[in-house]
């Protein structure tokens, strides 16, 4: 018995099913912290589409420019690649596999970080709750510094 509702739908004539690839977090963090990074605060609307004109221009992916798209848990990288499975429309919009936005906890009308490398010609595309989870990691740091300085009497 298959149930309908939990099958993958038809892929459409002339297109393929967005593959996964593996992701080297420690490629990633090499890169991430080798290099001027581009910030925008973003959304997807209800169909999936996150729009960046910005950064697509930052990062200079024009209209027609495909793109392959890598995981993580909770983000997605973005790269070109000539087989690539995403497109940059003619308004700067990308649309995003529901799959992959429901995998990465990316929610319909919740703010999204986009993190451009150009010198490596990525995007890095983090939901609310990582935005959420580095101010937090930021502010503990800054209270645990806080702490370990009156402990040990250095009052700079």
């Amino acid at each position: 018995m298959v149930i309908r509702a939990l099958s993958l739908p038809a892929v459409l004539p002339g297109r393929t099913r967005a593959r996964s690839r593996k992701l080297d977090v420690g490629d990633l963090y090499a890169r991430v912290n080798n290099t001027t990074l581009h910030f925008a605060l973003s959304s997807v609307d209800h169909r999936g589409r996150l729009t960046s004109r910005q950064t697509f221009s930052h990062l200079q992916w024009p209209p027609g420019k495909t793109l392959t798209s890598t995981f993580g848990r909770n983000y997605v990288l973005l790269r070109p690649a000539a087989d690539g499975e995403l497109t940059v429309g003619e308004r700067g919009r990308l649309l995003l596999p529901s799959n992959l936005l429901h995998y990465c906890g990316i929610g319909a009308h919740r703010q999204i970080l986009l993190i451009a490398a150009a010198d490596h010609d990525m995007l890095v595309v983090h939901p609310q709750q990582n935005i959420a989870e580095m101010v937090r990691g930021f502010h503990e740091a800054q209270f645990q510094r806080n702490v370990h300085r009156r402990v040990s009497g250095d009052h700079r």
